[in-house]
């Protein structure tokens, strides 16, 4: 788990729910993996939106009062969210798994995102080294320097990583892409446009008739259909 330490962030935006962000959604297969991560950090910003950070994710799910659970400050319960982070139901399935802000879905799966220097420095200052635990690290290998990790635990309670809010991991650059970790957006207000917004939609829609594949999203902009946004 991360350490208490108090935390400041601009005005943000996030998906209610993980990527693609839609109420219904069947879950992506799999995560994205280290290389796609970069691609999106690179991309995401000319749709309007970014990858959140550490930080906005731990706050989305904790909340204002920093809550252990997004649905209670201090007692689990099993059965609010999903149970299985494997093979999960359609997003929004368990109205009750939400979030102080109204944010759903946050405790299934953990989330990824960009590991930014609050957190390392939260990290570093309580007299731990500046990154979270990886599974490799864990095995005893040496740690890489990432840029991304992981925020949040999941349901399932047999992992080093704490199932709450506030547990935190990484994987290695070298790492394949995992079926129980998820991604959701953030955005900064104001940054979309409608030509943004539409480019958006148009790779979402890639994406979901791809079978949810993120290389489907990521790849080249394909040309206007004359459809009207």
């Amino acid at each position: 788990m991360v350490p208490v330490h108090s935390v400041s962030t601009e005005p943000f935006c996030i998906q209610r729910f993980p990527f693609p962000g839609l109420e219904g959604q069947p879950w992506p297969v799999v995560a994205p993996d280290y290389g796609q991560l970069e691609a999106l950090r690179t991309l995401l910003p000319s749709l309007g939106r970014r990858l959140c950070d550490l930080t906005e994710l731990m706050l989305a799910g904790a909340g204002p009062d920093n809550w252990r659970y997004p649905y209670h400050p201090t007692e689990r319960d099993g059965e609010v969210c999903d149970p299985d982070d494997h093979n999960s139901s359609p997003m929004g399935t368990f109205p009750r798994c939400v979030s102080p802000f109204g944010v759903r879905d946050t405790l299934v799966k953990p989330t990824w995102g960009v590991f930014d220097e609050q957190m390392r420095r939260a990290l570093k200052d309580r007299g731990g080294p500046p990154f979270l635990p990886s599974l490799t690290q864990v095995e005893g290998f040496a740690p890489d320097a990432d840029d991304f990790a992981l925020a949040g635990g999941a349901v399932r309670q047999t992992t080093f990583y704490a199932s709450s809010n506030f547990g935190g991991h990484r994987h290695t650059r070298s790492a394949p892409a995992t079926p129980d970790d998820d991604l959701r957006l953030c955005a900064d207000p104001g940054e979309t446009s409608v030509s943004k917004e539409a480019d958006y939609q148009r790779r979402v829609d890639r994406f979901r008739s791809s079978g949810l594949s993120y290389g489907a999203f990521l790849g080249p902009a394909s040309e206007p259909t004359g459809s009207k946004f």
